[in-house]
């Protein structure tokens, strides 16, 4: 999930986005600062559910979703903001790839003291799975998507969401969804209460404010000349096909996602632009571990108040984003444009002004 990315799907959707080129410019200063506290190093959030996801299903389970499935080690990917807000929030998920020309692939997420996520994202007239204290399943019918079939069951203390696929025949869908739930369950009730929930450290960041108090804040009216914003929103995008992901990651307060924007897109000959601000606040645990996605390069920029920063581009699609690490707090700025004369300037100043807020 990632940069520039505005559109927040909390059903079965996927997701799309985009991020922006190469730095040398010293950057403005800005905003107005508000004091300091000392915070100690932020440690990373300790698992919350107490079961790995290396025994969590059991492998007659597994192989009923197809043929070699095998755990795949995290990250799966590129580092978003979302998926570390996700782990913050304590979710765990897990994920598995078979073998073939069409390999399955199993997806199971586990939410501790989430039945309202449950209850909110259930839909109407489900059909029951008949596992847990309550849950349902469904079959879209949809062979192309990881979702073919999936199932969200609660269990005790725990949400459990499966997603299984590509391609599972609707005949067979509940048990093999049965199957999993019930092994992922069985496991979940052995080992007990979860953890206690990892909380957030007082930094300027939190309790995380809204978008419109951000941009209130911090105006940035001077990023782009001659035009001013025009308004300031809730980001969406990152959404995510696994509602118990979507639900750690938007009711969890571990997130800011907001775009600001410069003009009307739909003005012929207009200025237009859009900055998304990701901010993850405590997130500074995660901040190495941005340096080693293999197919992204990171220049180092220097940003007045900022502890590291980094201008940084994916070489596989071409765009581009830059870092910061502020207050124990990692921040990602980028723009809905790739490599355009200006973007990095822009991004450094936003950072500037974001550091300037937060009082660095």
């Amino acid at each position: 999930m990632g940069v520039v990315a505005i559109t927040i799907a909390v059903a079965l959707g996927g997701c799309t986005t985009a991020l922006p080129p190469r730095p040398s410019p010293t950057p403005t200063a800005a905003a107005s600062a508000t004091p300091t506290p000392t915070i100690p190093t932020v440690s990373a959030p300790a698992p919350q559910v107490p079961v790995p996801c290396s025994g969590l299903v059991d492998e007659s389970a597994l192989s009923s979703v197809g043929p070699g499935l095998t755990l795949t080690a995290p990250p799966y990917g590129l580092l978003y903001p979302e998926d570390v807000a996700a782990q913050q929030a304590g979710l765990l998920s897990c994920q598995w790839t078979g073998t073939g020309s069409t390999p399955s692939r199993l997806t199971v997420s586990v939410l501790a003291d989430s039945p309202a996520g449950y209850s909110q994202l259930t839909p109407s007239a489900p059909a029951p799975l008949g596992v847990g204290s309550k849950s349902w399943y469904s079959c879209p019918g949809t062979p192309n998507t990881d979702a073919g079939c999936v199932a969200s069951v609660l269990v005790g203390r725990y949400w459990l969401y499966v997603m299984a696929g590509p391609a599972i025949p609707a005949a067979r869908g509940a048990s093999v969804l049965r199957g999993v739930a019930r092994s992922a369950a069985g496991h979940l009730t052995e080992a007990g209460a979860p953890a206690p929930a990892w909380h957030l450290p007082s930094t300027p960041w939190s309790p995380v404010k809204t978008c419109a108090q951000l941009g209130t804040a911090v105006p940035m009216n001077d990023l782009f000349t001659p035009a001013s914003v025009s308004k300031v929103s809730d980001g969406n995008g990152a959404g995510n096909e696994d509602l118990a992901w979507n639900w750690a990651v938007y009711s969890s307060s571990m997130l800011y996602n907001c775009g600001w924007q410069w003009g009307d897109p739909g003005a012929p000959g207009g200025v237009w632009h859009l900055l998304a601000v990701h901010v993850v606040p405590g997130a500074e645990w995660i901040w190495s571990q941005l340096l080693t996605a293999p197919t992204v390069t990171s220049t180092k920029i220097t940003v007045p108040g900022a502890t590291d920063a980094y201008y940084r581009c994916d070489t596989g699609n071409g765009t581009c984003w830059a870092d910061a690490l502020v207050n124990h707090t990692w921040i990602q700025v980028s723009l809905a444009t790739k490599n355009t004369a200006g973007d990095v300037d822009a991004l450094i100043k936003a950072l500037t002004e974001l550091a300037a807020y937060s009082g660095a």
